[in-house]
């Protein structure tokens, strides 16, 4: 019984770090388009 709970949780932190890293995957891509943009403003206000 011991072995099954520690495996249970050691996959449910594995889960809740695959969860994590793809919210922050999805936020660091969010911020990537949200400079590009912000760049090309910025080129187009400064010609």
């Amino acid at each position: 019984m011991v072995f099954s709970f520690s495996v249970l949780v050691v996959q449910l932190f594995w889960l809740a770090i695959m969860g994590v890293s793809i919210y922050f995957l999805i936020l660091l891509i969010r911020l990537a388009r949200r400079g590009i943009v912000a760049l090309d403003i910025y080129i187009r206000n400064n010609k």
